[in-house]
């Protein structure tokens, strides 16, 4: 099967590759991509291939409509150059997805409304998956019996730390969890949605992930859920679907979870785990935590998840230095970095 096309058309050629350029590397869909400077050279183009997606400046549509070259494309993303904000879509009567976005605006809002039209329309962008495809990858879990210890902010560290070579995701299973900071602006989607397209949409799996995935220095992670409540229909067979997706159809290489005790069959998810660190503190009522936790681990046949715990003591994480420090160490130590960035 092919691949889907976009095509973009903009008589700015700098505005262009670098639009061009921003996409390629951050639209991580198999798409095949072609920019076009000149209007006629891209009508030429459009006559021999089909393209499932157009993005092309308010100038150049306007040129190509007065050329009646537009009657071939279902799917329309006009850049405006009037200073709107936002994504506005347009009824055309004509069973055509046509939408607006300002040429003004970040190229991550450009692209995230790329990925949005083709999440609304996926049986016009058959074909597409990840561009990276992977048979292995290493699940790291993060859980501790210890409240506010640094969970959250040890495994976000880790993950930026990770995929600086590799390509690596942080899913988190708490809820109202600390990660939801990293946002600037509420998602509409967050974990437990994304185990529903895992569940029901598998073929569609690599779209919707790219709708809802946030990157942050590097890391994919996905928002977490806001309750709770959210976080019980999960068991351990919808997370081990989950991961299979995330490493043969979408190419991840490491996937890090920050547990907590909420999920159905949490045991079992901590089992699917590689490694497991494990913050520890000095003080008695924590060691004792952490002991009787161990103890429910052996008494429950889980002896083999104990052994994988990577029990850890963390520098105080204001002095940034050395916590980073201490965690690259912890890596190295568990194969998982050789200490060198890519």
């Amino acid at each position: 099967m092919s691949r889907p096309k976009l095509a973009i058309c903009d008589l700015d050629p700098v505005y262009l590759r670098r639009l061009d350029e921003y996409i390629r590397t951050h639209i991580n869909l198999s798409m095949d991509i072609h920019s076009f400077t000149e209007p006629d050279i891209f009508t030429d183009f459009a006559e021999k291939e089909d393209i499932n997606l157009l993005i092309v400046s308010e100038k150049s549509y306007y040129e190509l409509e007065d050329k009646h070259a537009l009657g071939r494309f279902k799917n329309i993303l006009i850049l405006d150059e009037e200073r709107i904000s936002g994504a506005v879509c347009e009824d055309s009567g004509t069973g055509k997805n046509v939408e607006h976005v300002s040429k003004y605006q970040s190229a991550s809002a450009v692209s995230r409304a790329v990925v949005d039209m083709c999440s609304r329309s996926p049986e016009d962008f058959k074909g597409l998956w990840a561009r990276a495809k992977n048979s292995e990858s290493r699940l790291i879990g993060f859980y501790t019996p210890l409240s506010r210890c640094g969970q959250t902010s040890f495994a976000v560290r880790a993950g930026e730390l990770l995929a600086g070579n590799h390509k690596t995701i942080l899913l988190s299973f708490e809820s109202c969890s600390s990660l939801g900071g990293l946002i600037n602006e509420e998602p509409e989607e967050d974990i437990t949605d994304l185990m529903y397209y895992a569940e029901c949409e598998k073929d569609k799996f690599c779209l919707y992930l790219e709708r809802i995935r946030q990157t942050v220095n590097g890391l994919d992670y996905i928002p977490p859920a806001k309750t709770a409540l959210q976080l019980r229909d999960i068991s351990c067979d919808r997370l081990s679907e989950l991961v299979e997706l995330l490493t043969n159809s979408c190419g991840y290489e490491c996937i890090l979870l920050d547990m907590k005790e909420y999920p159905d069959g949490f045991m079992d998810m901590l089992r699917l785990c590689d490694t497991v660190f494990t913050v520890t503190r000095p003080q008695n009522a924590d060691k004792y935590r952490l002991r009787v936790f161990e103890g429910v681990l052996g008494k429950n046949g889980y002896e083999d998840v104990s052994a994988r715990l990577v029990k850890c003591r963390l520098p105080d994480i204001r002095d940034k230095g050395v916590y980073a420090s201490a965690i690259e160490q912890l890596l190295i130590g568990e194969g998982l970095s050789d200490g060198h960035k890519a």
